[in-house]
């Protein structure tokens, strides 16, 4: 029961910085003539969102407590960090709004990454081409949801507890914030953590050095080998249809028999239907060039139609956790 009041504690609390970050971001934005909400919409659906916020932030804390996953207190390091990221966030929007007045979706990078990978997603700078996008990543992503991107990730928990000493893939993982999560909750199972950027593989070695993970670049959809479980995190709606076929298809591909795959995604038209007049805004305000194609066609019924067996969906917040088995 401590436990459970101790994650909850921290539930709550975490969220208070991002959500007063994300006021003072849309407050400037919307002086700018880029807000990033609706503002009738927002006070509109308001109680209804606040409501299932509460509701899901205690099932995170019951079920964090229940499989006893440990989240220290951050320390004196961890706030000095947070502070000089948000300072980088903040110095960074003006290129952002630039760039969303001119709808400017080129990169820098050199790199032959494929057409659909190689531009400015969410309008931020390099989109997944750099070390410096990597570095102020993860404190955006939690400002746009308001601190609520950790407890949406912690949904691969009880799906991937059955692990314990399992050798496991991770497609697209980024920054490794969910490699984080299931490396510390899993000390003795095999984690290789892939993705397609350069730059994102570099900075997780650098930043997130972990001892039972090995970071490889590959591209998702190029997907080898045989594993206990492969899973993703949010990677599926940066993925225009093919890639997103062929991502499905090879996760599928991956796992050994009795093996499962663990998909965290966000929420799809008429999985909370109060939120689908939101998910069609979501594109409207960032970049998400796929975003609209990928809640319209449901995850379960192509896992279906590829294959999958035992599908099941579990919903917490503005995301869904989907497992399978081939």
């Amino acid at each position: 029961m401590i436990s459970f009041y101790k994650n909850l504690t921290q539930n709550l609390t975490s969220i208070i910085p991002y959500v007063a970050e994300f006021t003072a971001l849309n407050f400037y934005s919307t002086m700018k003539g880029h807000p990033l909400r609706d503002k009738e919409k927002h006070k509109r659906l308001k109680k209804k969102v606040i409501s299932l916020i509460e509701k899901d932030l205690i099932a995170d804390a019951k079920i964090c407590s229940e499989l006893n996953f440990h989240r220290p207190l951050p320390g004196i390091n961890k706030i000095q960090s947070h502070f000089k990221t948000l300072g980088l966030v903040f110095l960074d929007y003006n290129k952002i709004l630039q760039r969303r007045s001119k709808n400017d979706l080129k990169t820098s990078s050199t790199r032959d990454y494929p057409k659909y990978f190689n531009r400015n997603f969410h309008f931020q700078t390099d989109g997944y081409t750099s070390e410096f996008s990597a570095s102020i990543y993860d404190h955006q992503v939690e400002i746009l949801f308001a601190g609520l991107a950790a407890p949406m990730r912690r949904l691969i928990l009880e799906e991937v507890s059955e692990f314990k000493e399992g050798n496991i893939l991770e497609l697209a993982c980024g920054t490794g914030s969910a490699t984080e999560i299931v490396a510390n909750f899993l000390p003795d199972a095999k984690i290789t953590a892939t993705d397609l950027s350069h730059e994102y593989i570099s900075f997780s070695k650098k930043n997130r050095p972990l001892r039972n993970v090995e970071y490889k670049q590959m591209d998702a959809t190029k997907a080898t080998g045989e594993y206990d479980c492969t899973f993703h995190v949010f990677l599926l709606h940066e993925l225009p249809t093919k890639e997103r076929n062929d991502v499905l298809l090879k996760q599928i591909q991956s796992l050994k028999v009795g093996g499962k795959g663990i998909i965290i995604e966000s929420l799809q038209v008429s999985d909370v239907d109060f939120l689908n007049e939101v998910l069609y805004d979501f594109p409207k305000y960032y970049h998400e060039p796929f975003f609209k194609s990928y809640i319209e066609n449901s995850v379960e019924k192509t896992l279906e139609s590829l294959g999958a067996k035992n599908i099941k969906v579990t919903k917490r917040l503005f995301s869904k956790c989907i497992s399978f088995s081939r």
